[in-house]
């Protein structure tokens, strides 16, 4: 039998600077969520600090209404709780909701993250799911057949 070659999509990038033309201004670094764990593999997230959201190009093929939902989900979670919320895909291909904020942040509510992320996974368990099996079949590589055989049992 032939061996399932899986291939590991690479874990998210530390911030990189970008410099802003040759007009001399100063360089802004870019917002790319980190994955806290170096087997993970950033979906999305948002930045409060920055007022910025990163979508991982990884993931450009999947459907725009689902980019926009992804995109909704993570600014309206730091503009209530603040700080950094970000989707991650662990090893096993599940999706994890993460936030965290800086130390000095003194406006940044645990308590709401912790609620907010919650009711994010609750609410949104069926888009997560479907992203769980794109992940599975269109970036880990792993067999269709198998994935959707896994999902009936």
């Amino acid at each position: 039998m032939a061996e399932k070659k899986t291939k590991k999509p690479q874990a998210s990038r530390k911030p990189q600077r970008k410099g802003t033309g040759n007009s001399g201004t100063k360089k802004q670094k870019t917002v790319e969520p980190q994955a806290s764990h170096p087997t993970q593999v950033v979906l999305c997230g948002a930045n409060a600090y920055e007022e910025k959201y990163w979508l991982n190009p990884v993931f450009d093929k999947i459907p725009d209404s689902i980019k926009e939902e992804l995109r909704t989900i993570c600014i309206l979670f730091t503009q209530d709780a603040g700080g950094v919320f970000t989707l991650v895909f662990d090893e096993e291909g599940h999706l994890e909701a993460e936030a965290f904020a800086d130390e000095e942040d003194i406006t940044y509510d645990r308590v709401s993250a912790a609620l907010l992320t919650g009711a994010v996974r609750k609410r949104r368990a069926d888009m997560f799911h479907m992203l769980e099996m794109y992940y599975r079949i269109c970036v880990l590589h792993e067999d269709a057949a198998t994935v959707l055989t896994e999902e009936e049992e």
